[in-house]
């Protein structure tokens, strides 16, 4: 039996071999804004100056008028030791694809119709192509700075002295989790959004990963990433970490 809160935040990882989930992602850019402000006073003090401009319009009303919620899907999938993916989509069509398998790094970016990649490709004269171009700078995707990205595998935005308390268990898509809170304190780090002081968190204690992040300012969730769908233990072909991009997309060799 577990009784110290932070014993189920162990590193995630240890208790699967491949991770299949399909996320979703929503936030209030005004509550987020809020918090933000509050955790930085001294943007009054700049807005007052006219050096910039106000995040969050004067007024309660006016804020409401401005507030809407963004949203967009994150896919993942993780074969351990090495390969990963994840897509990025969002809500108007746009893709984002990161892709690290062994000696393979890869982003795809479709709002630029550009492939970033470390590998030549195999045609003729795209290979002759990206060997005159110049080299771009462009920062590859790494396996450990992707995971840092999602919150429910890297746990690292409640490093520090964060008061955590077990809320409860429920079930959740499917899986039984432990309902923690999470609450700011001196010691805290910054948290996975600047100047939110409370998170609300799911976590699959059996696998070590979070199945669903909160940020709460004001009694409302200003954002959350979600699991909607999770897979453990189930075997991911090597397709799913190659990518042939549409056609006249640039190949970019990094």
């Amino acid at each position: 039996m577990q009784h110290n809160p932070r014993d189920w935040l162990r590193p995630a990882g240890t208790g699967f071999s491949t991770l299949s989930m399909h996320c979703h992602v929503e936030y209030d850019p005004v509550l987020l804004a809020r918090a933000f402000q509050r955790a930085n006073p001294e943007m009054a003090d700049l807005v007052a100056s006219g050096t910039m401009a106000a995040i969050v319009p004067d007024g309660v009303a006016a804020a409401a008028e401005v507030s809407q919620r963004f949203r967009h899907e994150w896919l993942i999938w993780w074969r351990k030791p090495s390969c990963w993916r994840d897509d990025i989509v969002w809500e108007n069509g746009g893709r984002m694809i990161s892709i690290v398998c062994d000696t393979l790094s890869a982003s795809y970016v479709s709002a630029l119709h550009t492939l970033y990649t470390n590998q030549r490709p195999g045609r003729q004269w795209p290979r002759l192509r990206s060997l005159v171009q110049p080299r771009i700078r462009y920062e590859l995707p790494t396996l450990e700075n992707r995971m840092e990205l999602v919150p429910l595998v890297a746990r690292s935005f409640l490093a520090g002295n964060w008061e955590l308390s077990v809320v409860g268990k429920q079930v959740y898509v499917g899986r039984e989790a432990v309902r923690l809170r999470a609450a700011r304190t001196d010691g805290s780090g910054p948290g996975l959004w600047d100047g939110v002081d409370e998170y609300e968190v799911l976590v699959d204690g059996r696998h070590d990963v979070l199945l669903r992040v909160a940020g709460i300012v004001d009694g409302e969730e200003a954002g959350s990433f979600a699991a909607g769908e999770v897979r453990f233990d189930v075997g991911i072909p090597d397709d799913v970490f190659t990518f042939t991009p549409p056609r006249r997309t640039k190949v970019v060799c990094v």
